[in-house]
């Protein structure tokens, strides 16, 4: 029996409508740069402050499960038969972002052979704002709002910070 343990930060917000191709891209470009997919990481309840941000927010000897920024644009019908349909006209056309990282490790053993070994990682997970990954990334998402405060509905700020673990592997 192996066992695991995972992490998942949501990261969304709402831009507002018909920002038009040129400032979307910008907003793209700029969300891009913050989020930038890395492979593996230098984060440990034992390096605090600890490396900045991504490094700092992979824990050590885990692996990236899933790392998907996106940008839920308006819906424009491509099929012939869709067009002629208006109903699709009556949705928002707002801009939906979501950024979703789930981090995540396997061991050898069952959960209770290894809790002393991931006990670190729990402390880690749940005193994530002593660390300079989770510092860098708050600036980076308030210095972001700040440059488009004036194409924002809702903040894209955090939504959603998890911790899973157990036995059987992934």
């Amino acid at each position: 029996m192996s066992s695991r343990a995972q992490y998942v930060i949501k990261i969304g917000g709402r831009l507002k409508e018909k920002l038009g191709a040129a400032k979307l891209d910008k907003i793209k470009d700029d969300l891009d740069d913050i989020f930038k997919e890395v492979s593996s990481g230098t984060g440990a309840f034992s390096n605090e402050p600890g490396d900045g941000w991504p490094k700092g927010f992979i824990l050590k000897n885990y692996s990236v499960c899933s790392w998907d920024l996106s940008l839920d644009e308006p819906y424009e019908p491509i099929h012939p038969d869709d067009k002629k349909n208006n109903k699709y006209k009556n949705y928002s056309e707002e801009v939906m972002v979501t950024f979703r990282a789930e981090i995540h490790h396997k061991r050898e053993g069952s959960l209770f052979f290894n809790r002393l070994d991931m006990l670190p990682d729990v402390s880690w997970f749940y005193h994530y704002r002593k660390y300079l990954w989770h510092k860098q990334l708050t600036e980076k998402l308030a210095a972001f709002h700040g440059k488009y405060e004036d194409s924002v509905i809702e903040k894209v700020w955090f939504r959603d910070w998890q911790w899973y673990c157990g036995n059987g592997g992934c």
